[in-house]
C-alpha cells in the first residue's frame, strides 16, 4: 500500500545499523560459526569430507552476450565451443554478473562481496584493507596465486589484487612482443600460450590462476557492414575459437587432471536491457567433479563462485562471503541483487526490478512486460537494498575481517 506510481517511499532507501548488522544471520549456513563478535560477517566455514587439493583456473571472457549463446537459451549460437564444454560439465544458465564492469566482476567473483553503484569499492581508499578472497584463502594454504590480463597496466586494480592475496599480476606489457605488435595489441592465441607457459613453471606447486581477457577489437576489414550486432557476433565467434584452442592446449599438460576450471565473463556492453546484458555464462569443470552434464536453471550470481570453489574442494576457511555454495544445494526462492553503475538490478524468481537513485522502481514480468509494483515488490526492494547497504557499511567501517 506504500507503493504508488512506481515510486518508493524514502524510508525504503534508508537502512538502520541494526538491520545492517542483523542481516548476517540470514547469510550464515550450517557448518559455520562467527569468529569475532565485532565482525558480524566474518566466520569460519568447515567441511566434514576430506579436502580435495586442486589447482584453480578461472577464465574471465570478455562480454559474452547470452543472446548469442545457446548455453543461456540465446536465439543465436556463436559459441559452439562454450556450449560443447557446458554439455559435459556443471553449468548455470541464469548467472548474473556482479556488476557492469570488470572491477565489480573481480570483487564479486574473488571476494564474494557485493559492489556498490557508482564508483567501485575496489577503487576506494578502503580497498587497501584486505578483503578475504579466494586468493588469500588459497595463498595461506601454500598456493601460488597469479592474475593475468592482456589489458594495459592498471595500478589501482593491481593494488586491489595484491591486497586480496595475489602474489603475481601480469598485464599486457608482460606479454606483448613490441616488434610483432607495434600497435600494442596482442593476439589471444599468443596471450593464452604465454599464460600456459607461465603456469607450467608452477609444476609441483598448487596454483590459482585468474585469466582475464580484455574486450577484443577486430579490424573493420574482418567483418562486413557497420551493424553493431554483426560486429559483436564476429567478436564472440573469435573468442569462442580461441577458447577452444586454449582448452586443447591445457588438456596436454600434466596439471590439467588436477585442475578445477571456472569459465565466466564480464557483462555485455551496448545492450539496453539490464537483465540480458548482465547475464553471463558460469561453468565449473574438473575431472574430479562428480557431475557430468548437470544443467542448473535457478538464478545465481558471480558472488557464488568463491564459496562454491571451496565447497567443491571441501576446504575450510575464514571468510566474509555474501554468496552461497551452489554446488551442494540450490535456492529457487533466492533474490539476486546487482549494483550497476547507475541503478540496482534485482532478480526475484522470474521477475526483475530496476531501482533508481531517486527511489523509482521499474517492475518487469518474466516476459519483459512492465507491471505495477505491489507489496511483494516492496519486500524485494527492502531486502535487496538492505543487502547492498550492509556490504557498504561493513566495507567503510572496516568490519569485514581482521
Amino acid at each position: 500500500s506504500d507503493v504508488a506510481d512506481g515510486q518508493l517511499p524514502t524510508s525504503f532507501l534508508k537502512v538502520t545499523r541494526n538491520e545492517l548488522e542483523s542481516i548476517a544471520n540470514f547469510l550464515y549456513k550450517s557448518g559455520e560459526e562467527n569468529v569475532y563478535t565485532d565482525l558480524p560477517m566474518f566466520r569460519k566455514t568447515s567441511y566434514e569430507s576430506p579436502e580435495i587439493n586442486l589447482n584453480v583456473v578461472m577464465l574471465i571472457l570478455p562480454e559474452i552476450c547470452t543472446s548469442y549463446s545457446k548455453l543461456c537459451s540465446g536465439k543465436k549460437n556463436y559459441t559452439p565451443e562454450l556450449d560443447k564444454v557446458a554439455k559435459k560439465d556443471l553449468v548455470y544458465t541464469r548467472c548474473y554478473a556482479g556488476g557492469d564492469n570488470l572491477d565489480s566482476v573481480l570483487l564479486t567473483s574473488l571476494c564474494s562481496f557485493p559492489d556498490q553503484a557508482g564508483k567501485s569499492l575496489t577503487r576506494q581508499v578502503q580497498a587497501q584493507q584486505q578483503i578475504p578472497s579466494l586468493a588469500s584463502i588459497l595463498n595461506k594454504r601454500g598456493y601460488s596465486t597469479l592474475f593475468f590480463s592482456n589489458a594495459t597496466q592498471d595500478r589501482t586494480q593491481e593494488r586491489f589484487l595484491h591486497n586480496t592475496g595475489f602474489d603475481y599480476t601480469y598485464n599486457r606489457s608482460d606479454f606483448v612482443d613490441h616488434k610483432k605488435y607495434s600497435n600494442g595489441n596482442i593476439d589471444l592465441e599468443d596471450y593464452y600460450n604465454s599464460v600456459v607457459s607461465r603456469l607450467n613453471d608452477e609444476s609441483g606447486t598448487p596454483f590459482l590462476a585468474v585469466i582475464n581477457t580484455a574486450p577484443v577489437q577486430i579490424d573493420a576489414t574482418d567483418y562486413s557492414g557497420s551493424d553493431n550486432e554483426q560486429k559483436t557476433a564476429r567478436i564472440t565467434s573469435y573468442i569462442d575459437k580461441q577458447l577452444k584452442a586454449l582448452l586443447n592446449t591445457v588438456r596436454g599438460k600434466n596439471w590439467h587432471s588436477s585442475t578445477l576450471y571456472i569459465i565466466t565473463s564480464t557483462p555485455a556492453s551496448g545492450i539496453s536491457k539490464a537483465e540480458i546484458s548482465t547475464q553471463v555464462p558460469l561453468i565449473f569443470y574438473a575431472s574430479a567433479l562428480a557431475v557430468s552434464g548437470r544443467k542448473e536453471k535457478e538464478a545465481v550470481s558471480q558472488l557464488d563462485i568463491a564459496p562454491t570453489v571451496l565447497s567443491i574442494m571441501n576446504m575450510d576457511s575464514e571468510n566474509s562471503f555474501f554468496g552461497k555454495d551452489i554446488y551442494a544445494s540450490s535456492d529457487r526462492e533466492r533474490i539476486i541483487a546487482v549494483a550497476l553503475s547507475d541503478r540496482h538490478l534485482v532478480i526475484a524468481g522470474k521477475q526483475r526490478l530496476e531501482i533508481y537513485p531517486n527511489g523509482s522502481v521499474d517492475d518487469f514480468s518474466a516476459s519483459g512486460t512492465r507491471v505495477a509494483p505491489d507489496a511483494t515488490t516492496s519486500q524485494w526492494v527492502k531486502r535487496s537494498v538492505t543487502l547492498l547497504r550492509t556490504a557498504g557499511y561493513l566495507f567503510k567501517n572496516n568490519k569485514i575481517a581482521r
